[in-house]
């Protein structure tokens, strides 16, 4: 079988769904195609040229490991592939507990109830908070400001409740509203002549603040995000093991650890 050793530009597209997939951002090798969907990595010490003027001499059936097989929703890793790239890896991985281990390595697919999708790394979680860190490097909010911002929102509504008070209490008296109404406009004053030398910003900060409590609805932070399952392709872990792909779907993570390398039954 004619082995071809891929492009740069068909690196770079292995690469850029790796990346997408689960994270991966450098292939530590040489990409060689054998038949239509099997990709293998060359890790050793000679370089495209040698290889192909052997491949003229010789004729070679298989060289490097079996990295990967490429289908039309995305790139399988095989088992060597995970390992290989476990330092790089980011997302899409499910975690096998102790009681799913054995099933697993048997070739057997994980059904997914409600305890089994928890299985999954929370990436939204992940990706929300970079967000959040985000958007807080560039509006420059720290928790001392977060505090003073909530000290403030609490000594506003306090002022606001006594004016509503007083004025209910006094409504059939005009001037004695426009006295009430003129100390409690002195209060706010002195409520934010308090805070603001300090802070410099707190003339717009209420501003942002509410643009900041909008993100926090929009990227989910005002709750806990719950695990779902990720469709597609995902990485097979244990602990510290890196044990191949399955592909998830809403019911099943399907398993395609191929039969002569499954463990086989006790006895």
């Amino acid at each position: 079988m004619t082995i071809r050793i891929l492009s740069k530009h068909e690196t770079q597209a292995i690469l850029s769904k790796l990346q997408e997939q689960f994270g991966i951002k450098q292939i530590p090798g040489i990409l060689l195609r054998i038949g239509q969907e099997r990709i293998f990595l060359y890790q050793g010490s000679l370089n495209e040229k040698q290889i192909k003027e052997h491949e003229k001499e010789i004729p070679i059936e298989r060289l490097g490991v079996y990295f990967a097989k490429e289908q039309e929703d995305g790139i399988r890793l095989s088992i060597e592939g995970t390992q290989i790239l476990q330092s790089q890896i980011t997302k899409n991985i499910y975690n096998l507990d102790e009681t799913q281990l054995e099933p697993w390595m048997k070739g057997n697919e994980i059904l997914l109830d409600d305890y089994a999708k928890s299985k999954f790394d929370d990436n939204e979680k992940n990706d929300a908070d970079d967000k959040y860190k985000e958007i807080m490097d560039k509006n420059k909010l720290n928790v001392k400001e977060l505090d003073i911002k909530d000290k403030l929102d609490n000594e506003k509504k306090d002022v606001d409740n006594k004016n509503n008070l007083l004025t209910l209490k006094n409504k059939s008296s005009e001037p004695s509203n426009l006295t009430l109404a003129k100390s409690v406009s002195n209060n706010q004053s002195q409520v934010m002549s308090k805070s603001e030398p300090n802070i410099g910003w707190a003339s717009d900060f209420a501003k942002r603040g509410a643009k900041l409590d909008e993100r926090s609805r929009e990227f989910g932070w005002d709750k806990t995000i719950s695990q779902k399952p990720n469709k597609g392709f995902v990485i097979i872990k244990h602990k510290d093991d890196f044990l191949g792909t399955g592909k998830a779907s809403e019911l099943k993570i399907s398993n395609f650890i191929p039969k002569n390398r499954r463990l086989r039954e006790r006895g």
